[in-house]
């Protein structure tokens, strides 16, 4: 089970990567994850869930695969990673 959100943002670089982290810094305290950089990729993951968010010009992408192990839906998870990167999103930083 798998899905993959996009979406633009007006930041460069260096300040995309930062918001990235916050927001999979954010989404770690609630699914128990470690992260780390690979290039442009924030990778992200533990026995339930992992994924990455790859950060290009002007445009963040995260892909999530999440295991039957997790007894979350998911729906309810997309919700969630989206709810959240809307959050930074709506504040204008990213």
């Amino acid at each position: 089970m798998a899905f993959e959100i996009s979406r633009s943002h007006h930041m460069d670089k260096a300040a995309s990567r930062r918001m990235v982290e916050e927001v999979v810094a954010s989404l770690g305290q609630t699914y128990h994850f470690s992260y780390h950089w690979d290039g442009d990729r924030l990778r992200f993951g533990n026995f339930a869930v992992k994924g990455y968010v790859e950060i290009a010009d002007h445009q963040v992408r995260i892909f999530v695969r999440k295991s039957r192990l997790l007894p979350m839906s998911e729906d309810a998870m997309r919700s969630e990673v989206e709810a959240t990167l809307e959050q930074y999103l709506a504040k204008g930083e990213l």
